[in-house]
């Protein structure tokens, strides 16, 4: 079907890359991406959000270099690396100033619970709490699953229940996590 468009442009050039990259096949998308002639930050964006996903991180990163060499990333682009960047505080620490000094991208809440994430993963939940505390923006579900979450991983029920007080009224989500960590605790 796409070899039968007689008129190529980048949307139709996205929509096929969109297609294998969200069904994981990077190698496939890579292929369109390279065959590309004109591309946009969707374009970028669809290939590092494939690679990141399917846990290509290195790939991901050398992406995101060739990407900052012709066009500004956006705040989308950003959440894709933060993600990748996820297993290492430093990396996502890095990032994350990166964007909000060297590209002028705001830190939105998807940003910040990036940052909050990986703190938490790599076992800095204190640096997390003060990201927490700090952020302009108003804690959301996903910000306070992922403090909730590393509170549990680090035994520290206490901590927990005081994230707890903090997520009435965001769901059910921290209230089973929060049920699971006090149950392993004791």
């Amino acid at each position: 079907m796409f070899d039968q468009i007689a008129d190529k442009d980048t949307a139709c050039w996205n929509a096929l890359l969109t297609a294998y990259a969200s069904n994981g096949e990077t190698n496939r998308a890579k292929e369109i991406f390279d065959q590309m002639g004109d591309r946009d930050r969707i374009s970028w964006t669809a290939l590092l959000t494939a690679f990141a996903k399917n846990g290509q991180i290195q790939e991901a990163w050398k992406l995101f270099d060739m990407l900052i060499q012709g066009f500004d990333p956006d705040g989308i682009t950003f959440v894709t690396i933060l993600t990748a960047s996820g297993g290492c505080a430093v990396d996502c620490s890095k990032s994350f100033v990166a964007m909000a000094v060297d590209f002028s991208v705001e830190p939105g809440i998807k940003h910040y619970s990036c940052l909050i994430d990986a703190l938490c993963r790599s076992g800095q939940e204190e640096a997390a709490q003060q990201v927490l505390r700090l952020m302009p923006i108003v804690p959301d579900a996903v910000t306070w699953t992922s403090l909730l979450t590393a509170c549990g991983i680090h035994g520290s029920p206490g901590r927990t229940l005081i994230a707890k007080n903090a997520t009435r009224g965001k769901g059910a989500s921290p209230y089973v996590l929060l049920s699971n960590i006090l149950a392993s605790s004791f």
